[in-house]
């Protein structure tokens, strides 16, 4: 009966301890090296980010809402709603999943931007350099090839 729980609370204290423990880890190696770039520093804080946001996508779609399932028929509740949502939140997570690394690593996210501009027509409105390109580079951007 309880062994869910267990089970349950045990999984969750292992992602936050050793999530913390990495956390510092990184932060003293990062902290103790001189030759880390800023670029570096700030795409290993980028990618702590989106992984500490990537841990509670499963915590929210998964672990809470099948531990309230549990839960409430074992205290002799009735649950006041349909149960059918933790199939959907169940459903949403290789979705959602993603979507962190998208939206917070600062690369992605500009090639996502300029994949949206892309896909509406519109062309982005700065005309700064792509960031994919080097700053002095005597490499065409787009390269036009006619068909005789």
């Amino acid at each position: 009966m309880y062994t869910h729980y267990c089970f349950q609370i045990s999984s969750m204290f292992s992602v936050f301890y050793f999530g913390a423990r990495c956390y510092w880890e990184i932060r003293k190696k990062i902290s103790q090296s001189s030759t880390v770039s800023i670029t570096t520093k700030n795409l290993q804080s980028q990618l702590f980010h989106a992984l500490v946001v990537q841990t509670f996508i499963p915590l929210v779609l998964m672990y809470i809402p099948i531990g309230i399932l549990f839960f409430f028929p074992m205290a002799m509740w009735e649950l006041p709603f349909k149960t059918s949502f933790v199939g959907y939140t169940i459903a949403l997570y290789p979705a959602i999943d993603p979507l962190p690394n998208m939206l917070i690593i600062k690369y992605y996210r500009n090639a996502l931007i300029e994949w949206f501009y892309w896909c509406i027509g519109r062309a982005k409105t700065s005309h700064s350099p792509s960031m994919y390109s080097a700053p002095n580079s005597t490499v065409p951007r787009r390269i036009s090839v006619s068909v005789l």
